[in-house]
């Protein structure tokens, strides 16, 4: 009886657990990006903003196509540049928008840059820096100037954490309950000098959904959902755009639907694993329990 209660409870309920990283960034084109291209392309593998012979004029933004709420996100970012024409800043904005027929992006801005690195800048909104690194030496330390560094940005509920290969930079909390928290994700190069912002293995995590009763199943991840009642096929919905799931995609995208199927299969193998390590791990039989006790 303990076995049959212990395997209805696993797979009556929904699972809550990371996605496996998927790239942003497909090293060649800007699939999946929007910006000015005078200022924005791919080159030598990597998304490349400003120039190497003339100033930046005015901020620029290269930001994804969809939005993003709750991830780990991941980007090598390499700023280069000549301090004595001008500053040479760059960052990445989360949770962010366009700001309406402007070059500019309102939202988040984990900050890149001499003196700059960890601090969280709020782009057009507060337009001051709302968070100090945890560690100003610690944070300048890790930083390889003019090189590669990873910046790890991670972001659940309020909260908004980031490293520096490897090295906590920032902890904050938002008080404010009407700063909304989803938006898109964007590269800055910042006005000022000659300047050049690489940015490079972009990936991200978010929170899957996964859930199987009586072989009705579904997994989410992002904006994305597929479900199947008992004996049918795949259906495929984007929630951010029919929240009511009433235009299935599954013929239009059918690369998408085995994505997410693939991972729903890998969650239930994985739950399934477990259920038969808690079942191991129990008694065999009333008489087990007392022979332990003696």
């Amino acid at each position: 009886m303990l076995s049959r209660i212990l395997v209805l409870a696993l797979f009556a309920v929904s699972v809550l657990r990371a996605a496996p990283a998927t790239p942003l960034f497909d090293g060649r084109t800007l699939a999946g990006w929007e910006g000015d291209l005078k200022w924005w392309r791919v080159q030598d593998g990597a998304l490349t903003g400003g120039s190497a012979t003339e100033k930046v004029p005015k901020n620029f933004f290269l930001a994804t196509t969809r939005s993003f709420q709750n991830f780990n996100l991941r980007v090598k970012i390499k700023l280069t540049g000549d301090p004595k024409t001008g500053m040479i800043n760059s960052g990445v904005q989360i949770r962010s928008l366009r700001v309406p027929d402007h070059n500019e992006m309102s939202g988040y801005q984990v900050d890149a840059g001499d003196k700059w690195w960890g601090k969280l800048y709020d782009e057009s909104r507060r337009n001051k820096v709302i968070a100090e690194p945890l560690d100003a030496a610690a944070a300048d330390a890790a930083v390889k100037k003019g090189g590669w560094n990873e910046y790890r940005i991670r972001t659940e509920g309020p909260r908004i954490r980031a490293w520096i290969n490897g090295v906590p930079t920032l902890d904050y909390t938002e008080a404010d309950p009407s700063v909304a928290l989803d938006g898109k994700i964007a590269l800055q190069i910042h006005s000022g000098g000659i300047a050049l912002v690489q940015a490079k293995d972009v990936t991200i995590e978010r929170p899957s959904l996964w859930w199987l009763h009586e072989d009705n199943k579904a997994i989410r991840v992002g904006d994305y959902k597929i479900v199947a009642a008992k004996g049918d096929a795949w259906e495929l919905y984007d929630l951010k755009t029919d929240r009511a799931e009433q235009n299935n995609l599954a013929a239009k995208m059918p690369e998408k639907v085995k994505e997410l199927a693939d991972l729903w299969q890998k969650q239930t193998d994985e739950t399934t694993a477990l259920a038969k390590l808690t079942l191991n791990d129990q008694p065999k039989g009333r008489g087990a329990a007392k022979k332990k006790a003696k």
